[in-house]
């Protein structure tokens, strides 16, 4: 047969007895205001990235994919060097051969 067991005393019974509260433990503590969180997703840098919708071509996307985790940052380093002139290779920009047909205004 089982016996109940006796509940554990905590470390310090007087609340002045209790441990600091430093900054730290607030800079990481989740704010709630009731049952909803305030503050959460990843931790505000001071080099924030922003967000762009922007058209490749899919086999670029495919090779780019290849190259495994962290592709993203790795795609974004070569344009940084790219706009930089700092690319390994140059691009050369190619003149169109035909021109759009415009809209009739």
């Amino acid at each position: 047969m089982s016996t109940k067991k006796q509940p554990t005393q905590s470390d310090w019974v007087d609340p002045d007895d209790a441990p600091l509260l430093t900054s730290e433990f607030f800079e990481r503590a989740t704010y709630r205001h009731g049952d909803t969180i305030i503050r959460r997703g990843r931790p505000v840098t001071g080099n924030a990235k922003q967000v762009v919708s922007l058209r490749l071509d899919q086999d670029l996307i495919a090779q780019l994919r290849g190259l495994g985790p962290g592709w993203q940052s790795l795609a974004a380093e070569a344009l940084s060097q790219l706009v930089a002139g700092k690319a390994a290779t140059p691009v050369a920009k190619e003149s169109p051969t035909t021109e759009r047909p415009r809209k009739a205004s």
